[in-house]
């Protein structure tokens, strides 16, 4: 073989191992682009947020409202429990229901009478809460929005002076020259909690009546609310 032939053969050999090197390097970028897109499906996957439960104690001043005539203020003290639950993936909704016992009290005196009003209520309160987390922090707000179903177990009018005392079933149609309480009433609440750590509390909300808790008399509530998460 000739030098030159040599030559070509050795050259065109080279040129063969650069077609080689050159055919692999798009593989090459191939693969590292599928491996950076990866990530991305990650990233978009949901899930639904967890909710909560807790114990809270709430101060109910409140008012009957007739539609004719003065209102009359009186107190209320509750107890009771919620249990929050998710209902998006996409936003921080949630569904907030429970039950609670209710303490309402009045009294009145003058310088030898004294009234008293008492009267004990069961509340199953139903709520739509959003959960609004503020950056950077560990406080929650949570705005709601709901209805209640209220049952009123007892209650008692006591009238006493010096000579007397007098007690009169506020539920007892007799008693109450046939305008008694009613056992059952409906009504609605909106309000705001807000969260710390999500392990205390502080709420303030105002709700009215729907049905009326005796003839052309409805009760109006403002609560201030203290509650600790346990769990």
């Amino acid at each position: 073989m000739t030098a030159l032939a040599v030559s070509m053969n050795v050259a065109a050999q080279q040129g063969k191992r650069q077609v080689i090197k050159t055919t692999t390097q798009p593989k090459q970028r191939t693969t590292q682009t599928v491996t950076r897109s990866e990530p991305q499906t990650i990233v978009t996957y949901k899930t639904m947020p967890a909710g909560w439960s807790s114990l809270y104690l709430q101060w109910n001043p409140s008012t009957f409202v007739p539609k004719k005539g003065d209102d009359l203020s009186f107190t209320g003290l509750t107890v009771g429990y919620s249990k929050a639950v998710g209902i998006s993936e996409t936003t921080p909704l949630f569904i907030e229901f429970g039950a609670a016992l209710q303490y309402s009290f009045k009294s009145e005196s003058g310088r030898d009478w004294e009234e008293k009003f008492r009267m004990f209520s069961v509340k199953v309160p139903v709520n739509l809460v959003y959960d609004w987390q503020l950056p950077n922090s560990s406080v929650s707000i949570r705005p709601f929005a709901g209805l209640t179903l209220r049952g009123n177990i007892s209650g008692k009018e006591i009238e006493e002076d010096d000579e007397y005392k007098s007690e009169y079933d506020l539920f007892d149609k007799k008693d109450m020259d046939g305008e008694p309480f009613k056992r059952l009433q409906i009504g609605w609440q909106i309000g705001a909690n807000v969260a710390f750590n999500n392990k205390f509390y502080l709420g303030l909300s105002y709700g009215s009546d729907f049905s009326e808790i005796c003839k052309n008399v409805k009760i109006s509530t403002t609560s201030i609310t203290v509650g600790m998460y346990i769990d």
